[in-house]
């Protein structure tokens, strides 16, 4: 049901030649028409008409920017806490690094006409089995979530649940998915989808800078 996209739109071609480091997941089936040959000689088709991507893109010089970065989440946050945020003090911290994400990401606010400065932006850090559950942020544009601290061996990428449902699956369980991501990375994904973070079991935080993208 997940899978590298070979075949995006045109739109979705041309993000990709602004950040070549940019890898696209289709949530559900391949937007594809499928021909198919039938027993009696005549064809059907098939055609997908809901593909939905989200985005994963690849960054240069977190190495450099994180030590700075952590000293000042770890002089906000105290280990102890299930969960902590700077979201009610407006994102103080991830203001700060907005610019860095900005340019990593450069191309695709360009190509897609979103506003250069985020709707909002801020810092959550998980400890001790802490998690969120489903939500949505806006009901248009994008958000995303850079992996600040993270890894991939122990703590879980964001969690999406799947936006229509599957005849195939009678009673709806396989509805969730995740991408593949790594620390230093940033995931772009429409405002409007459900997503969580199941639980961190990990023995070390879980760090991330969440924003939201909106259009001019």
């Amino acid at each position: 049901m997940l899978g590298v996209t070979n075949g995006l739109t045109k739109r979705l071609r041309s993000v990709f030649r602004y950040v070549r480091t940019a890898i696209g997941y289709y949530i559900g089936t391949k937007a594809e028409r499928l021909v198919m040959e039938r027993d009696d000689g005549l064809q059907g088709t098939s055609h997908m008409l809901f593909p939905l991507a989200v985005h994963v893109f690849e960054t240069r010089g977190w190495g450099f920017e994180k030590p700075a970065f952590m000293k000042s989440v770890e002089y906000d946050s105290r280990l102890g806490e299930d969960l902590w945020t700077d979201y009610h003090d407006n994102g103080t911290i991830g203001t700060f690094l907005w610019p860095w994400i900005h340019e990593n990401i450069a191309g695709f606010i360009t190509d897609m006409k979103l506003s250069i400065e985020p709707k909002d932006i801020w810092v959550q850090r998980y400890f001790n089995g802490a998690g969120m559950p489903m939500h949505r942020h806006h009901h248009r544009g994008w958000s995303g979530v850079f992996y600040a601290d993270f890894d991939e061996k122990q703590h879980m990428a964001t969690t999406f649940q799947r936006p229509h449902l599957d005849p195939m699956d009678e009673f709806n369980k396989d509805d969730l998915f995740s991408v593949p991501v790594k620390e230093g990375e940033v995931l772009v994904f429409p405002s409007w989808m459900s997503h969580c973070v199941l639980p961190n079991k990990a023995k070390d935080p879980r760090t991330i800078v969440s924003f939201n993208l909106v259009y001019e």
